[in-house]
């Protein structure tokens, strides 16, 4: 089991860090602000924080859904074991409250970002 937890968080770390060329491809050079001595304006800093924030987002949504996975997994190999059973049922609930948390994040970054 502790093999599977290696390669789960290894897998994870290796999905993040191949995303990782993907994510910095998003961002515009107007992203980055006072690295040339030039002005920014706060539209341009307001895209940036909302990139940043949006891939931060994603990520934590990614790490929910693995573990949901996990958690099932935990559930099928429980072999009728009553701990294991509830172990793997409050990974799956807490996975899916993380899950939703992240969801509402990402509704409340994209509306304060559309007001603002």
């Amino acid at each position: 089991m502790k093999k599977f937890v290696t390669a789960l968080i290894i897998s994870v770390l290796a999905v993040t860090l191949g995303m990782s060329p993907v994510m910095a491809n998003s961002f515009d050079n107007s992203d980055i602000c006072g690295l040339d001595g030039a002005d920014c304006s706060s539209e341009e800093v307001t895209g940036g924080v909302k990139s940043i924030i949006t891939t931060a987002i994603g990520l934590i949504g990614l790490v929910a859904v693995g573990m949901i996975i996990y958690g099932g997994f935990l559930f099928v190999t429980s072999a009728g074991d009553p701990g294991k059973i509830q172990a793997a049922k409050n990974t799956i609930l807490y996975s899916v409250i993380g899950l939703i948390i992240a969801i509402l994040a990402f509704a409340i970054v994209t509306f304060v970002m559309g007001i603002v």
